[in-house]
């Protein structure tokens, strides 16, 4: 990663007290950089937006919001972040990262919030809670979004359980094993991951997916041009035989979500479920208990 020196000499000025724009007495504390796509989202859907200064350029916030991008993952901005003068940065990465943040200001916490499975999204979502000062708003935040995982659980429990395949991409595929977030999604929406012999986001063939013949094969895109492409490539003659294809059940998403550990997964799982269990046919009005 490269760091500009010049930069992080400004950014020190700043946080010594040269700031062009100084705390309000009435700013919500903490002020939060969020460098997670996910973790702004949960905050947002929390109530707590308001404790939020900084983002990524990958982020998507509510309509009408806006704040300022300080980098992405892929590039930690220091200056930029610095500029906003968090209290907290909330990431999913290493924290070896924002090294050169904390050695100019020390005063600034790092939280690293874990995203393997749904079960890390709902202790993420207490910690928030307790880390932003909304306590009890975590805890029944966190106890909703339980009880709705437990009711599309219960509405799969005791059916079959068809060979789900997970794709991302159709020239150069990704899937998603064992000890990842989409395998619990899964799991939960009453599936077999037909990729469980795999660890976390491996490259795969088409013979990959051939010999896992799975009942269901659900692909996601990101670009909504290459919806039509990808359709035309997974139900093409060279994966004619799939069960998938031969019910149906070849489904192309690009919602962003699909791969997104926040607290929109329960809205992504009836719709999973829909897909693997088409005769749940009101599985997406599902409330939680």
């Amino acid at each position: 990663m490269k760091i500009n020196l010049i930069s992080l000499t400004l950014a020190a000025l700043l946080t010594l007290g040269c700031q062009k724009t100084p705390k309000q007495k009435d700013d919500p504390h903490p002020r939060v950089v969020s460098f997670s796509p996910a973790m702004t989202e949960m905050i947002f859907d929390m109530g707590l937006g308001d404790h939020v200064v900084g983002v990524t350029s990958w982020a998507k916030l509510p309509e009408g919001e806006t704040r300022r991008v300080v980098g992405n993952r892929a590039e930690v901005n220091a200056e930029a972040i610095l500029a906003v003068q968090p209290d907290l940065i909330f990431i999913q990465q290493n924290p070896g990262d924002f090294d050169p943040v904390i050695r100019i200001n020390p005063k600034i916490q790092v939280e690293r919030f874990a995203d393997d499975s749904i079960e890390d999204i709902a202790v993420n979502i207490e910690r928030v809670g307790r880390l932003l000062g909304a306590k009890e708003l975590g805890i029944e935040k966190s106890r909703q979004f339980r009880s709705q995982l437990e009711s599309i659980r219960n509405s799969v429990a005791g059916l079959d359980r068809p060979r789900v395949f997970y794709i991302m991409g159709f020239n150069r595929p990704i899937t998603a094993g064992k000890r990842s977030y989409i395998n619990d999604l899964i799991n939960f929406a009453g599936g077999i991951n037909a990729a469980s012999d795999k660890v976390g986001y491996p490259r795969i063939d088409a013979e990959t997916v051939l010999k896992a013949n799975p009942d269901v094969l659900i692909c996601q895109v990101w670009d909504g041009g290459l919806e039509e492409a990808s359709k035309e490539y997974w139900t093409g003659k060279d994966f004619a035989d799939l069960p998938a294809n031969k019910t149906g059940r070849v489904f192309i998403v690009t919602d962003s979500h699909w791969s997104l550990p926040s607290t929109k997964v329960v809205d992504i799982l009836r719709k999973m479920t829909k897909m693997i269990h088409p005769q749940l046919a009101d599985v997406e009005n599902i409330e939680s208990n």
